[in-house]
């Protein structure tokens, strides 16, 4: 089994690491096209990079959330109080705490 989460994994950081470059060469791309100063675009680049980053957040929540969900004796559980949904696996996304 743990072959299997070593598999997952490989595949979900292989999908947020094109996610990545997929956002960032779209944001090289459509950029320099906006007819506003170079601040607001470089702010536009911060916001399109950090939603970027919180779709990777959620996609690992996400799954994380599936495979506790499908198995959680073999793929493994949070602990603590009990029933979980998918928004606590999200908010431990974010946080780090697992």
């Amino acid at each position: 089994m743990m072959l299997a989460v070593a598999f997952i994994t490989l595949l979900l950081v292989a999908g947020v690491v094109a996610l990545q470059v997929k956002a960032l060469l779209l944001l090289f791309k459509y950029l320099p096209r906006f007819p506003f100063r170079p601040l607001f675009r470089v702010s536009a680049g911060l916001i399109g990079v950090i939603a970027a980053h919180v779709a990777s957040i959620v996609l690992f929540g996400t799954i994380i959330f599936l495979l506790a969900k499908t198995n959680p004796d073999k793929f493994g559980r949070l602990g603590g109080l009990g029933n979980y949904t998918l928004h606590d696996f999200i908010y431990f996304s974010f946080s780090g705490n697992f």
